[in-house]
C-alpha cells in the first residue's frame, strides 16, 4: 500500500510539472511572409504584414521569403495589445527582446541561417500583427548605434508612462554601410523627426489597434497619416508626451541620411490598462473624483447668479479652488502619496488658502485676494495653451507656465479697470 502511494504521488507531481512547464514550446507553427511584391522604386522602405493567433504557451516561428537582391537589410516586428510576446533570433547568436511592440534588425544575406520565432508564455491566446519592412543599402539603420538596449542593434522604442507623462526613447540611427563597413557612430549625421498618430478615445478594439500600426510601419505612412512633433528638448530620442488615459497613441520616429529614411518600430500607449485594468481608463476614476467635479460646477452656478451678492463667500471658494488647484500639482509632483490622499490633503490646502484669502479680504486687504482669482484665469488660459503644445512639455513645465502668466494677467486686469 505504502509504495502504490509513493508511485501515485509521484505519477501526480509528473504530471503537473508537464502541464505547467511542458507546453511552452509543445506547439508550434509557422508564419510565411513573402517579399515577392516587393516594389523596386521603393526610396523609403516597404512593409509586409501578417496577422496570426498565437496560441497560449506556444512557439511561432518566421519564414521570410523571395527577398529581391535589392533589399540589404528588414527590420522585423511583433505588435500585440497588451500582452508580452518575445522575438527570437537564432543565427550566429541568439538575441531576443520582449513586449508589446518589439522588433530587431537583420541583413538580407542573414536570413536564411537565422531561425526567427515568436513565444507566447502567456497563458491565453494572443492576437498579433507580425510586419516586415524592407530597406535598400542606402538607407540608415535604425537602432544602428545603440548603445544601452539589450541587443546589438535595437531599432525599437522603449516606452515608460504615469498618470501624467509617457516617456519613449529609442537609440541612435548608424549611417548606411559602405562596402559592408559600418561607418563611425561618432560623426553621425542622421536627422531624426518625431510623429504620433490618435485614435478615437474609448476604442479598445484589435482592429482599431492594428490598423493604427499598419499606417505607421513606413515612412511614407507616417508622413501620411502621422502629425509631427517638434524638437523642443535637447535629445531627439527622449521625447515626452502627456498621457490621456483612454486615448490610444502610436509614437514613431524617422531617421533621415542623405535623402533616404527610415522608420523605427512603432510604439503605441492607451496611457492606462484597458485589458488588464479597464477603471484606469477613465479621467473620473473614484467617486470621490466625481463627487468634487459636481461640487466646482455647482460653485461655478452660484459665482454666476448670486455670487455677487457674498462676495466674502465667493473670495474664499475661489481662494479654496486656487489652492487646492495649486496643491495637487505639488503633491503630484512629489509622488509619494497615494492618489486618495492626494486628493484629501489638497482639499485641506485648499479650505486653509481659501480661509486666508477671506480673512485678508475681511481685514480690508483685497491684493491677495483678487491676486489669486487671477490666478485661477491665468491657470484656465496656461491650460489651454499647455494642451495646444504640439511637441507636450513635461507635466511638470507647466508651473513655469502658469506662475509668471497669472500676475501678468492679474496686472493687465488692474490696468484696464483704471
Amino acid at each position: 500500500m505504502k509504495w502504490i502511494l509513493i508511485f501515485y504521488n509521484i505519477l501526480f507531481i509528473s504530471l503537473y510539472y508537464i502541464s505547467v512547464h511542458g507546453n511552452s514550446i509543445s506547439q508550434e507553427h509557422e508564419i510565411v511572409i513573402s517579399l515577392a511584391n516587393y516594389d523596386n522604386s521603393s526610396r523609403n522602405g516597404q512593409a509586409f504584414h501578417n496577422y496570426s493567433l498565437l496560441n497560449n504557451s506556444s512557439r511561432t516561428f518566421i519564414n521570410i521569403t523571395n527577398v529581391p537582391p535589392e533589399v540589404s537589410f528588414i527590420i522585423i516586428q511583433v505588435h500585440a495589445q497588451e500582452s508580452n510576446v518575445t522575438l527570437i533570433f537564432n543565427g550566429t547568436q541568439t538575441s531576443k527582446i520582449s513586449g508589446y511592440n518589439v522588433g530587431m534588425q537583420i541583413n538580407s544575406s542573414d536570413i536564411s541561417d537565422t531561425i526567427i520565432s515568436i513565444e507566447n508564455n502567456n497563458y491565453r491566446d494572443v492576437s498579433v500583427l507580425v510586419a516586415v519592412v524592407a530597406y535598400t543599402s542606402d538607407a540608415p539603420i535604425p537602432g544602428g548605434c545603440n548603445m544601452e538596449f539589450e541587443v546589438e542593434i535595437a531599432p525599437f522604442q522603449k516606452l515608460n508612462q504615469t498618470d501624467a507623462i509617457v516617456r519613449v526613447d529609442a537609440q541612435p540611427a548608424s549611417e548606411p554601410k559602405i562596402n559592408d563597413k559600418q561607418n563611425s557612430c561618432d560623426k553621425n549625421l542622421i536627422e531624426y523627426q518625431s510623429y504620433r498618430l490618435y485614435i478615437p478615445r474609448g476604442d479598445f478594439t484589435n482592429e482599431t489597434y492594428f490598423s493604427l500600426i499598419i499606417k505607421m510601419l513606413t515612412v511614407d505612412g507616417i508622413i501620411d497619416n502621422g502629425v509631427v512633433s517638434p524638437n523642443i528638448s535637447a535629445s531627439p530620442l527622449s521625447r515626452i508626451y502627456s498621457a490621456y488615459p483612454g486615448t490610444g497613441s502610436v509614437y514613431v520616429i524617422i531617421a533621415t541620411f542623405d535623402n533616404y529614411s527610415a522608420a523605427y518600430v512603432p510604439q503605441f500607449s492607451y496611457a492606462c490598462g484597458p485589458v488588464s485594468n479597464s477603471d484606469t481608463c477613465y479621467l473620473l476614476k473614484t467617486s470621490l473624483s466625481k463627487f468634487l467635479c459636481a461640487v466646482i460646477f455647482f460653485i461655478g452656478v452660484f459665482f454666476i447668479f448670486i455670487g455677487y451678492r457674498y462676495l466674502t463667500l465667493e473670495i474664499m471658494l475661489l481662494g479654496s479652488i486656487t489652492g487646492g488647484i495649486l496643491g495637487y500639482i505639488i503633491l503630484n509632483t512629489i509622488g509619494i502619496l497615494s492618489s486618495t490622499w492626494q486628493i484629501s490633503l489638497s482639499i485641506t490646502i485648499g479650505l486653509l488658502v481659501g480661509i486666508f484669502c477671506s480673512y485678508f479680504y475681511c481685514k480690508k486687504r483685497p491684493c491677495i485676494s483678487i491676486l489669486q482669482a487671477s490666478f485661477s484665469l491665468g491657470a484656465l488660459i496656461a491650460s489651454i495653451i499647455y494642451l495646444g503644445i504640439p511637441g507636450m512639455y513635461d507635466y511638470s513645465r507647466f508651473l513655469y507656465t502658469y506662475i509668471p502668466l497669472a500676475p501678468s494677467l492679474h496686472l493687465y486686469i488692474y490696468i484696464c479697470t483704471k
